[in-house]
């Protein structure tokens, strides 16, 4: 079942965060830049599988605007164990947008922002996808947690926050994304 509240309480500290200012305080877990979510995505090296997508999809330019994501990142690993061709060929591309839908949320999540909703919930917090799925943050043990459809995949690394959002790098991604394309 999903819990409206939830959604709501992690929509609200997005917006909160909207209205800081960039000399606030850091956590350890997070590393600010001036660029745009798809420069920082293009300048890691372990995301440049994803970087790559972006840019063949045209969903780069997005991330390139004004509006506000987060961005849930496997890494290049993950993304290619993802597919079954490992998403390096054009047919590919549909199929991999698809997943990633499921990997970006809308507004500015950091992990602290997530980690306090968390608190203040006193248990996982749920967000709505741009794709037709819904994430649940928890923690377990201190490692941040994202889970859709059973598919659960740690936090891995530091956030990067970049002017426009936030990547959140993943150890995995969710399997419970459309692997095939259905035919017009």
């Amino acid at each position: 079942m999903r819990r409206g509240g939830a959604w709501f309480l992690v929509a609200t500290a997005a917006i909160g965060l909207s209205a800081c200012s960039s000399g606030d305080e850091l956590q350890p877990d997070e590393q600010v830049s001036t660029r745009t979510l798809a420069s920082v995505i293009a300048e890691d090296e372990g995301l440049s599988r994803l970087s790559s997508v972006l840019t063949r999809s045209g969903l780069g330019a997005v991330f390139d605007g004004p509006g506000s994501y987060t961005v849930l990142a496997p890494g290049n690993d993950a993304l290619a164990g993802a597919l079954p061709t490992g998403g390096d060929d054009s047919e590919s591309l549909p199929i991999m947008v698809a997943l990633l839908r499921d990997h970006i949320l809308p507004g500015h999540l950091t992990p602290a922002i997530i980690r306090q909703a968390i608190a203040d919930q006193g248990g996982p917090v749920e967000m709505r996808t741009l794709g037709k799925g819904v994430v649940s943050f928890s923690i377990e043990g201190e490692t941040l947690v994202a889970t859709q459809d059973g598919s659960s995949v740690p936090l891995a690394g530091r956030a990067l926050v970049a002017d426009n959002g936030v990547v959140l790098p993943l150890k995995g991604a969710f399997t419970s994304a459309p692997t095939r394309v259905a035919a017009p």
